[in-house]
């Protein structure tokens, strides 16, 4: 089979459940024949002895095919076989590698292979939430062989997404998060007369008191009607997040307790009630698609709805290519709140319980983590520093300084620690389904008080946490 070609190869079972840089290393897996030679015979037997056979030519042993189960990008569709498996292969001849497609959710095919006894070699998103549930096993030894550094990459997102009580679960071929950098218009900014936010993280005169002064002047309203936003609304992605950002969290890091009504979750969640109930600088749930009749957030940013535009990882590569059509856009860090810091996520490929091939799985991993070709392939940021300029001028061109991709790459240092309720499996159902979520939807209509809320949450949240030892 060429490995080239990207395979969507079908489940083999009735019943299963549903879900360019190399690397300087070379695996030897092509082992010799023996070669055997005649032993070295005296100068006056040699003549009447028989010339020793020639040596049998050695036996290469046919390359080791891996699987890797991930999904792609229309961009991957012509970057990815090339850059990643074809590149990956010239520097590993002895390892193929197959791509196992995804099919609906993420997890969905994966479980259904596990569970049929085929599992492929490796996979994208190694979380713990998967890895608790027995589908992805840790390469804490490999990483110790190896002497490999995780240190590149971003210790706040790598410990809650990429570890597990120590345990290193993935290396990260890309970064990603709910809000890593924010994208703003730098048009409108000046037509407020609205200096461009600062380049680095760590200026002090961003922060949530000066970003308020600016959405209030970007937002404007014709009597009851909003005609433009100041920045779109944030969901359950970004709340794992939110909490952090203000130096607190929904529950402890050890899971044992919920903290939903600390001072510092009081003072972020009345922050973010206030964009939207009291200032109006923010939209309610639903409110883009009632107002400008779509709740497409980035088509609105490129539209002028949005002055500042609140997205994932993902979405801001169809910033960048914005920005190459002459759009006047650039990356602001997000305001200093409680903290400086960032929704910066990573995230990484691991080895799945049961793999027929962990070693040859291991090298595969190891070098896109060593190298910025899936993240260039994709469009994603990526997960280490030393790779944005070699991204950067791949995804962007000319225009990285004009986007500022710069505090892009500096979002990496300072990416917080995601709040540990995102490591509980029933975290989106029910805790922010059937009880953060609406109860968040009532402070944006206006009705009740934060901190009473918030110690309501606490009671329901209680009652999903697991029993921790």
């Amino acid at each position: 089979m060429d490995a080239r070609n990207i395979s969507t190869r079908g489940l083999r079972r009735r019943d299963l459940l549903q879900y360019s840089v190399l690397s300087a290393g070379m695996l030897g897996l092509a082992a010799c024949g023996t070669v055997t030679t005649a032993p070295a015979a005296e100068p006056e037997q040699a003549a009447e002895e028989e010339a020793p056979a020639e040596a049998e030519a050695p036996q290469e042993m046919e390359p080791v095919t891996i699987q890797y189960y991930t999904a792609l990008n229309d961009r991957q569709t012509e970057l990815y076989p090339t850059m990643v498996v074809d590149e990956f292969q010239a520097a590993f001849p002895g390892i193929q590698v197959e791509t196992v497609l995804r099919e609906g959710p993420f997890y969905d095919k994966l479980h259904a292979l596990v569970a049929a006894g085929e599992p492929p070699d490796t996979s994208w998103f190694s979380y713990p939430e998967a890895y608790l549930r027995g589908v992805f096993t840790h390469v804490t030894d490999y990483v110790k062989r190896d002497n490999y550094d995780i240190s590149v990459f971003p210790a706040g997102a790598m410990k809650t997404l990429a570890m597990w009580q120590g345990d290193v679960l993935g290396l990260p071929n890309q970064s990603g998060g709910s809000w890593p950098v924010m994208p703003y218009n730098k048009e409108i900014l000046a037509s407020e007369g609205i200096s461009d936010p600062p380049l680095t993280w760590t200026d002090d005169s961003w922060n949530a008191e000066t970003w308020l002064e600016a959405l209030q002047k970007v937002a404007k309203w014709e009597g009851d009607n909003p005609t433009r936003f100041g920045i779109n609304g944030i969901g359950a992605g970004v709340m794992v997040y939110w909490g952090p950002m203000w130096a607190g969290s929904w529950v402890s890091e050890d899971l044992k307790t919920v903290t939903c009504d600390s001072e510092e979750m009081i003072a972020g969640i009345q922050y973010i009630t206030d964009l939207v109930a009291r200032y109006r600088v923010m939209d309610k749930p639903g409110q883009l698609n009632e107002v400008f009749g779509t709740g497409n957030a980035r088509n609105l940013f490129f539209d002028g709805k949005l002055a500042f535009f609140r997205t994932s990882g993902g979405q801001t590569f169809a910033v960048a290519e914005a920005v190459k059509d002459g759009k006047p856009y650039g990356f602001a860090p997000i305001p200093k709140f409680g903290i400086v810091g960032s929704g910066q996520a990573v995230d990484p490929n691991g080895i799945i319980s049961g793999a027929k091939h962990p070693d040859e799985g291991w090298e595969f991993i190891k070098w896109q983590a060593d190298t910025p070709n899936w993240a260039i392939t994709r469009g994603n940021a990526p997960s280490r520093q030393d790779h944005f300029t070699a991204w950067g001028e791949a995804v962007y061109g000319g225009f990285a300084a004009e986007a500022r991709v710069e505090v892009y790459r500096d979002s990496l240092s300072h990416a917080v620690t995601i709040d540990p309720v995102f490591s509980l499996p029933n975290w989106r159902i029910p805790i922010w389904r059937d009880m953060v979520g609406p109860a968040m939807t009532k402070l944006y209509n206006g009705e009740g008080d934060v901190k009473e809320t918030l110690e309501q949450l606490k009671v329901q949240i209680e009652g999903e946490m697991p029993e921790v030892e």
